[in-house]
């Protein structure tokens, strides 16, 4: 648990940081500051890995919302022993969720490059991509809620 907590304290801070360089992005730049090609793949590989890392503890210690959803006490402690068993696919999982949040981030800062960091590209996508969000905000809910009956409840998945 400690570990999990000190890579969460970690990688939450490089995370701001790099959605605040991403927003910086957003805006047209001066031609000095638009990223290679090269540099925009390590950017967001980094940020897959450590939003894969961020969602894997969020569902590893969130047990606690659909407990308490039911009324039931849970920790943080417990809510991570009890989803150890199902580690290794609460990461796939979280790989999968991660996924879902940065291709349309990816889809829409290509159609910015391609359109010359237009304003009218932004305007279209933003809300687009606010939905897309609150979809798999929901997702993540959801798998908390069937891990949380599997494990806790100990119904079928």
């Amino acid at each position: 648990m400690t570990i999990s907590l000190l890579i969460g304290l970690i990688t939450m801070p490089i995370m701001a940081v790099a959605l605040l360089f991403m927003l910086s992005q957003l805006t047209p730049p001066v031609e000095a500051l638009i990223l290679p090609p090269f540099a925009l793949a390590v950017m967001w590989a980094l940020m897959f890995l450590i939003g894969s890392l961020n969602i894997w503890i969020a569902l590893r210690v969130g047990m606690i919302l659909p407990a308490s959803a039911l009324n039931e006490t849970m920790t943080i402690p417990e809510s991570y022993r009890l989803t150890g068993p199902l580690a290794g696919q609460l990461l796939i999982t979280a790989v999968c969720v991660v996924a879902l949040l940065i291709a349309p981030m990816i889809i829409g800062q290509s159609l910015q490059i391609l359109a010359g960091y237009s304003t009218v590209v932004m305007v279209l996508v933003s809300p687009i991509f606010l939905i897309w969000c609150w979809i798999t905000f929901f997702v993540g809910f959801g798998v908390l809620t069937v891990v949380y009956g599997h494990l806790a409840e100990n119904r079928p998945i």
